[in-house]
């Protein structure tokens, strides 16, 4: 249980501190009168970008090419379906449980 939730949990925090941290750089440089697109100075395209990605990456998981699916086999990224086979093999470790008595 606590390695899903680890899997479920760690990347979303990460992502909401990678968009906090852009939100914040893009906000002080569109107030700062930075245009979006500078090629020879600073722009607020990057940080604009890395924000999108990061609230992307908070709502949708780490998926199945994060570094825990690769190290711990989890495949699913529906929160729900992972949920779903955990009480799965509960019942069955019941049922099993009842018949051997």
């Amino acid at each position: 249980m606590y390695d899903k939730l680890r899997t479920l949990l760690f990347p979303t925090l990460a992502a909401l501190g990678i968009a906090g941290t852009m939100f914040t750089a893009t906000v002080f440089l569109t107030n700062r009168g930075e245009p979006f697109i500078n090629p020879d100075g600073h722009s607020w395209e990057d940080s604009a970008f890395y924000l999108m990605a990061g609230i992307c990456l908070a709502l949708s998981g780490a998926g199945s090419w994060s570094l825990d699916a690769w190290l711990f086999g989890r495949r699913s990224n529906n929160p729900q379906s992972t949920l779903i086979e955990s009480l799965g093999t509960r019942r069955a470790d019941r049922r099993a449980s009842r018949n051997k008595t």
